[in-house]
């Protein structure tokens, strides 16, 4: 089994956010949670060393994922980052172009999603689904 992980989610959706909450904690990680793009931005900000895992919706007020990645990419984030999103089809080259390790479509199957987390934590190449 891979190691525990702090993982931050991002995404505008409380069904979601509660749900990735729920299955990443029973998994033994622990999770943080943040309601966009620009407030997954100030926690990371606030501690950049303290998450080995941003998991991140695309469409979300105020920054959107693809601008939260492009903004961590700027600021050497060094955890991970995984993309969750139904709208990957058209952003899917521009999340490639900017090395996020992981793309999952929403809807997801609870098993991949574990699957993916496990895989990141592991590992250390990238390694891209889509």
């Amino acid at each position: 089994m891979a190691r525990a992980l702090n993982i931050l989610v991002a995404d505008d959706q409380l069904s979601v956010r509660h749900s990735l909450s729920f299955l990443l904690r029973f998994s033994g990680h622990s999770v943080e949670l943040a309601v966009d793009g620009q407030e997954a931005l100030a926690k990371v900000m606030e501690q950049p060393e303290r998450f080995d895992l941003l998991i991140t919706d695309n469409n979300m007020p105020r920054l959107s994922g693809l601008e939260l990645v492009a903004r961590l990419r700027s600021l050497a984030f060094r955890g991970k980052i995984m993309v969750l999103s139904a709208h990957l089809r058209d952003t899917q080259e521009a999340y490639r172009a900017l090395a996020v390790d992981m793309m999952l479509q929403k809807p997801f199957d609870i098993h991949e999603l574990r699957r993916a987390v496990e895989t990141l934590g592991s590992a250390d190449a990238v390694t891209l689904h889509n």
